[in-house]
């Protein structure tokens, strides 16, 4: 995950694969009923892209936030 202002990049994981999968269809679904067409021609639209990183973009946060974010390392490669 990346953190961009008003934006995080979210990118594959592979040991979260049905995680991203549930997360993409929430999406589409959402998406969808916002622009009103039909869910299943854009879920199709954005599974053959899932490799790609997925852009989220935060524009009702108008003001920064501060949040805590762990990261661990295990060794010079992980």
């Amino acid at each position: 995950m990346l953190f961009l202002p008003k934006s995080v990049l979210v990118f594959r994981n592979e040991n979260l694969t049905e995680v991203r999968e549930e997360f993409i269809q929430q999406l589409s679904e959402h998406h969808a009923k916002t622009h009103d067409f039909k869910h299943e021609f854009f879920l199709r639209s954005m599974l053959k892209f899932g490799t790609q990183p997925i852009k989220i973009e935060l524009e009702k946060l108008q003001e920064p936030e501060v949040i805590k974010v762990n990261l661990y390392a295990y060794d010079k490669n992980t």
